[in-house]
């Protein structure tokens, strides 16, 4: 628009038709249909307010929407075979749900002097969808079912600073106040503090402290009443509640190495997982009464001072493990006991690539190594609660892929190129599970995949 003043808009359609099997691990191939469409529309605007050195403030503002869809149906080969607890009854499931999305958010900032800038902002939207989720048994029978339309909000204000104590020391502080209405629950709220104190030793060094409570809202459209319809408690699904620390360091070196090392621990309570429809996109989330996730991470970069050589490596050792009573989503009154790991808890994750890059070509090699993910767990092992207990008993075996690729550019006319460029996954087509069942049904690694791409640029 002018100097002080601009417009960005941005808009995003996609619709996907996939055949899904229920449960690949356990109950062989089902072509169930599933259809999912996304559509995203956002508009900002950015004002300059003050360009005064040590007096500038700015302002945004931001529209968005978002609307979705999800039918997901079994065919008629799908096996009967989803179980509700406390219900002994089989059942074939079907998804058909829509939604819409629509929120404003904005932020300003000012800095007050050299030493200290200040942020305000809020953010509001609403949600308004139906849904038809519906079971049927083998004899097409209707079973427990939603029918309903549903609407809720979030809204959510904060007020942040930066504060320049000295040149080595800076804190960032803030609070947060969220609430979230969904629908069968009292309004949820929290305010949140939260403090990060930054330790600038050099150019080289810098150390961090921060500790912040979190509050999660679950997306109202994967919300679901069908406890209700199997249980006497109809207990919704909760937001979750976090408290987050972290500690860390970073640290770079003239050659052009950079390392990041750092501890984090969560509680959360109460805590969200999700539980799938076997292999499909039918989700909801569902309350864990605490969740404990402590982790260490390393992660290194580097890039070569004078050719077009890159490469990292990243490492982390994070275990997630959940205790006491499981409520929402599909299920009955469920309980983890002292120590579950979650669907997620994977001990050792290990990513690194290489990538060498000059004007027209590139090659470039990853490799993911993974110690597996649980396998729910079936001979019932008690579960080690430390960092470096991996519970391999309660885990499917450790796996590792290797992807390559790499890509050549010619150039057609002035401004025009054409850039053809190979993807291979899974260069060794290992055949390694990612994980079994637990809140969803267990699920393979993708096999090898060869992709060509043309890229031509105008």
């Amino acid at each position: 628009m002018n100097k002080t003043d601009y417009i960005t808009t941005n808009l995003n359609y996609s619709s996907t038709n996939t055949q899904v099997p229920f449960d690949s691990l356990e109950q062989g191939f089902s072509p169930d249909n599933q259809v999912t469409k996304n559509a995203y529309e956002t508009f900002s605007y950015f004002h300059t307010i003050s360009e005064k050195k040590n007096h500038e403030s700015n302002l945004f503002v931001g529209l968005y929407g978002r609307q979705g869809s999800l039918l997901y149906a079994p065919s008629s080969v799908s096996p009967v075979n989803f179980q509700f607890q406390g219900d002994s009854t089989l059942y074939a499931l079907t998804e058909d749900r829509s939604f819409g999305t629509y929120g404003i958010r904005s932020k300003l900032s000012t800095r007050l002097s050299s030493t200290l800038l200040t942020e305000y902002g809020f953010n509001f939207s609403t949600t308004n969808g139906k849904e038809n989720f519906t079971s049927r048994d083998s004899l097409g029978r209707l079973g427990p079912t939603v029918l309903s339309s549903y609407a809720g909000s979030d809204f959510g204000v904060f007020a942040q600073s930066q504060w320049n104590v000295i040149k080595q020391l800076r804190f960032d502080f803030g609070i947060r106040y969220d609430q979230h209405i969904a629908p069968i629950m009292n309004l949820q709220n929290l305010v949140s503090p939260r403090l990060k104190i930054n330790f600038f030793i050099n150019e080289m060094n810098t150390a961090y402290l921060y500790y912040g409570k979190i509050f999660m809202p679950n997306n109202i459209e994967g919300l679901r009443t069908i406890a209700s319809n199997v249980s006497n408690s109809g207990i919704p699904t909760l937001p979750e509640k976090d408290d987050f620390y972290e500690i860390g360091y970073v640290r770079g070196f003239a050659f052009g190495l950079k390392t990041k090392l750092n501890f984090f621990y969560k509680y959360s309570s109460p805590g969200v997982d999700d539980q799938t429809i076997g292999s499909s996109a039918v989700k909801t989330p569902v309350n864990i009464e605490t969740i404990r996730t402590t982790g260490v991470e390393l992660a290194l970069s580097y890039s070569h001072p004078k050719i077009p050589l890159t490469a990292y490596l990243n490492t982390s050792i994070i275990h997630a493990y959940g205790s006491g009573a499981v409520t929402g989503g599909f299920l009955d009154f469920s309980n983890d006991g002292d120590a579950t790991d979650l669907d997620h808890d994977q001990r050792l994750s290990i990513a690194g690539g290489i990538t060498y890059q000059p004007d027209k070509w590139f090659v470039s090699m990853t490799s993911v190594y993974g110690s597996g993910l649980t396998n729910g767990n079936p001979n019932g092992i008690p579960f080690g609660t430390g960092l470096f207990d991996f519970n391999k008993d309660a885990h499917v075996s450790p796996y590792i892929i290797f992807d390559i690729s790499g890509g050549y550019t010619f150039r057609l006319f002035d401004n025009v190129t054409l850039e053809p460029s190979l993807y291979i996954s899974n260069l060794f087509d290992n055949d390694y599970i990612l994980k079994g069942t637990y809140f969803s049904a267990g699920s393979y690694g993708e096999r090898r995949n060869v992709m060509l791409k043309l890229s031509l640029h105008i």
